[in-house]
């Protein structure tokens, strides 16, 4: 959960429900940092680990990727 930043809009993570969301949409787990869109399920958001810690969220559909770092500072607890 957090910001991420590509370079333009932020991207934020929120978990509701106990389920994460991204853009409003729920993101159905595939892996163990890697989930899917409930609905673009070609559009794939991998968080990049350390240790822990999310350093950045990569987002992949279509043949392309985007790389998201996080923001220092908006890790959110669980609501």
């Amino acid at each position: 959960m957090g910001t991420y930043n590509p370079g333009r809009s932020p991207i934020e993570v929120v978990l509701e429900d106990g389920a994460l969301s991204v853009f409003g949409q729920t993101l159905i787990p595939l892996g163990r940092h890697a989930f899917v869109s409930e609905v673009n399920p070609d559009a794939r958001f991998i968080f990049e680990m350390e240790g822990e810690k999310a350093t950045a969220l990569r987002l992949e559909s279509e043949g392309t990727s985007q790389r998201a770092p996080h923001v220092e500072g908006t890790d959110r607890p669980p609501e």
